[in-house]
């Protein structure tokens, strides 16, 4: 990844931070003004860690707006900005050759760490842990739409997600950081999926320390979004295969019975299997197999309103009818089953 541009804060000399805070971004100007204002709350000593932001190539004013934070702040922070767009695997990575704590944690723009965030994370790793999750829960107080999205971690996963993570240098060095290549690339997907799933792996595998630290709270934001945008989702759910054929673990820890993606998709293919062999068979009592999606989806349309239920149903179904159709063709093309 090359770097375009680079500046440092009037406090980023002196002796070397034990944490650095590395965070990637793209496009989210209006987000950074907040997440700066969290991190100058947190309570970890500010000359104990640093901040590195690396802007993504974006296309809005986020390189104008990192300007303005890196010449006010009272933190150690450096930004940079990559020339070409690269994805956020890449963007954590060059982030990492910026910084210099032997802790590393990571966050996306799109969250807002609590107050004692930096220094919990890095208590866990002190305390001897290689690789730690810290908690994430929606943003308190925010409307929500009814395709907004937010991530929510209340635990360890197999998913090891990067918007709340903390890594040994160590462990992350013999990982060889995030994986910044993926075979299906240029297949009509996003360059980047999985990618803190590969290392996470990677670390745990190699027999390194991994845990959760409950008190390392993040806020995440509710992501404004159209039905559009979820349907995108589902049929990114095609990519799974291929990801767990390259991280066998997560057939045994994420899915469902070593095949499904999760319960809904389960629930959904027994739909789909119900009504195909009611319709085969003539047995139209077959087609009750369907009767756990329906009454789920029909509970779950009720929490998204501005339609009628059964016009909510429908979506449901076009876009679980997407993302099974998405599974089949990425099970196929990738070997690996995954429904």
């Amino acid at each position: 990844m090359l770097i375009a541009e680079e500046r440092t804060s009037e406090h980023w000399a002196g002796s070397l931070p034990s944490l650095s805070i590395v965070i990637p971004t793209h496009s989210h100007a209006a987000f950074l003004a907040e997440l700066m204002t969290s991190l100058e709350k947190q309570t970890m000593p500010r000359e104990s860690f640093e901040v590195i932001v690396v802007d993504d190539a974006s296309t809005d004013s986020t390189w104008e707006v990192l300007s303005g934070l890196v010449n006010a702040t009272p933190l150690r922070m450096r930004v940079a900005r990559a020339e070409h767009n690269v994805g956020p695997g890449s963007t954590r990575n060059a982030g990492v050759t910026l910084a210099r704590g032997h802790v590393l944690a990571f966050t996306d723009d799109d969250c807002l760490p609590s107050t004692v965030w930096a220094e919990e994370l890095a208590r866990a790793v002190t305390d001897g842990l290689d690789l730690v999750q810290g908690r994430t829960l929606p943003q308190p107080r925010t409307p929500q739409g009814p395709w907004d999205r937010y991530v929510w971690v209340t635990g360890s996963t197999p998913l090891f997600e990067s918007c709340n993570l903390a890594v040994s240098r160590i462990a992350f060095e013999e990982a060889g950081g995030f994986p910044t290549a993926r075979p299906d690339a240029t297949r009509g997907t996003r360059s980047h999926f999985g990618e803190d799933v590969e290392i996470g792996w990677k670390i745990r595998n190699a027999g390194r320390r991994t845990g959760y630290s409950a008190s390392a709270l993040v806020h995440h934001r509710m992501i404004p979004g159209r039905y559009a945008d979820w349907l995108a989702e589902q049929r990114r759910m095609g990519l799974f295969p291929g990801l767990v054929r390259r991280v066998p673990g997560l057939r045994r820890e994420l899915l469902r019975l070593g095949v499904f993606l999760s319960a809904n998709t389960a629930r959904f293919d027994l739909a789909v299997a119900g009504v195909t062999l009611a319709a085969v068979s003539g047995r139209p009592w077959v087609a009750a197999a369907g009767l756990p999606w329906l009454r789920r989806r029909w509970r779950e349309a009720t929490a998204r309103p501005g339609r009628t239920r059964l016009a909510r149903l429908a979506q449901y179904a076009l876009g679980d009818g997407l993302g099974l159709l998405s599974l089949v063709a990425g099970s196929v093309r990738d070997r690996s089953l995954v429904l």
